[in-house]
């Protein structure tokens, strides 16, 4: 494995644990407003919060895949295939 495909995925390891971390906090954010449904004031802090954890990690996620991307473009053209179709 080269520099550039054990770097690619990195990467994607990294990509999957955030997009995970991302669906994690929606499902306890959805659980946490049921709760505090009668806490308007409460509800609205948590979902500040939720929101601005889940913008940093999709920035993070953006962050990555354009990392891949060109780490994709410089590999040679065999693996460069197989990344682009999961083979």
């Amino acid at each position: 494995m080269s520099v550039s495909s054990e770097k690619f995925e990195l990467s994607q390891d990294d990509l999957e644990i955030l997009l995970e971390q991302i669906v994690e906090d929606l499902d306890q954010m959805e659980s946490r407003m049921g709760v505090t449904h009668r806490a308007p004031r409460h509800a609205t802090q948590l979902w500040k919060e939720c929101e601005a954890r889940t913008k940093s990690r999709l920035a993070e996620c953006r962050s990555l895949i354009q990392e891949m991307d060109g780490e994709a473009r410089m590999a040679p053209a065999a693996y460069r295939y197989s990344t682009c179709t999961g083979d």
